[in-house]
């Protein structure tokens, strides 16, 4: 059985948030069967230091798997590529077959739909992901 992967961007409003008060709720559930997984990254130009996040849950929200480091980067988009990186790897070792990725970064998505030119600093990892999506679709 093949791997379904999709990989989407979400602003506040695709994904129908709500505010309240200072915090923003955002709806985890995917549809039964599929694990969804949000990557993200925190970037410090001045330091180049950077972090990330994984999270992977259910359709009934509950965590699968979870995933963070830091490592030391030269763009905001090669830490949200480094994630989604990781995130692949975590789902092949899991042996996930229905998957949704969700990130932030128009850079790393477009870059991996082939919509804008990649830059060469993440180039090598998003043409693994897409080998990756390629070889489950």
């Amino acid at each position: 059985m093949g791997i379904t992967c999709k990989l989407r961007i979400y602003g506040w409003k695709d994904c129908g948030v709500q505010t309240k008060g200072r915090f923003k709720l955002v709806p985890w559930p995917p549809p039964p069967g599929v694990l969804k997984i949000n990557v993200d990254g925190a970037f410090s130009s001045s330091r180049g230091n950077a972090a990330f996040g994984v999270i992977a849950r259910d359709s009934s929200g509950t965590a699968q798997f979870w995933r963070c480091g830091k490592v030391k980067v030269s763009l905001a988009c090669a830490i949200e590529a480094s994630a989604l990186w990781i995130a692949c790897n975590s789902v092949i070792e899991a042996d996930y077959s229905q998957v949704i990725f969700e990130s932030d970064s128009q850079v790393v998505i477009q870059s991996g739909q082939g919509r804008i030119n990649c830059p060469w600093e993440i180039q090598t990892v998003v043409e693994d992901i897409k080998t990756w999506a390629k070889g489950r679709n």
